[in-house]
């Protein structure tokens, strides 16, 4: 356990184990000073999702957190981390969301393929008379307001990649908003350098 001042509050890490308490220490939470005698009465364990989970109790830490403060989670709502960091359990990272809103809150996945979020490599095969062309491209997804996916398609260049991922980052924004997560570009410079590189990418390959 080690105490954090964080100027004007405290918190404080549990070390976690991954399978009971072997391997001890190798994972930690974050949990704020005031619940940190309660929470830590438990043994917390490592999920493989990378949450932090009671085994035992059959509960997660971040949703056995807001029942201490709150009481019972409405039923059809998630408990969200803001950051998208599952191991920060402090009140001030978690909030209430739909299954939808909660989805919308993404970041990069290890499966990840073309570096940007919300945007993967699709191919489509095409069977034609004298054989089956394939066509690749990138396919760039969202959710809308309903909690539908969609999507918009984009040629498999670098150039296109690139607009790809600014089209998502615009989704993002206008559908998820509080809720969007992390985006590709965080400024419009940032967007139009990638931009740049890209072209010079592509002009090379040509």
């Amino acid at each position: 356990m080690f105490n954090i001042n964080r100027g004007d509050f405290y918190m404080k890490k549990i070390q976690l184990s991954k399978t009971g308490k072997k391997n001890r220490g190798k994972y930690e939470v974050l949990v704020d000073d005031d619940i940190f005698e309660e929470v830590n009465k438990f043994d917390w364990c490592y999920h493989h999702t990378g949450y932090a989970c009671n085994s035992k109790m059959k509960i997660l830490l971040h949703r056995y957190i807001w029942n201490l403060k709150f009481g019972d989670i409405p039923e059809g709502l998630d408990v969200e981390h803001k950051d998208q960091d599952k191991l920060n359990c402090q009140i001030s990272n978690l909030r209430l969301a739909t299954h939808s809103q909660n989805c919308r809150n993404k970041s990069k996945t290890k499966r990840n393929t073309s570096g940007y979020i919300g945007v993967s490599k699709s191919v489509k095969k095409i069977e034609y008379q004298d054989g089956i062309y394939i066509y690749e491209y990138w396919r760039c997804s969202w959710k809308d307001n309903l909690g539908k996916e969609r999507a918009k398609m984009f040629s498999f260049n670098n150039v296109e990649k690139v607009r790809a991922a600014r089209y998502y980052d615009l989704m993002a924004k206008q559908f998820a908003k509080e809720y969007q997560g992390e985006l590709n570009f965080q400024s419009l410079e940032e967007y139009q350098y990638a931009l740049k590189q890209a072209i010079l990418e592509d002009i090379k390959s040509n």
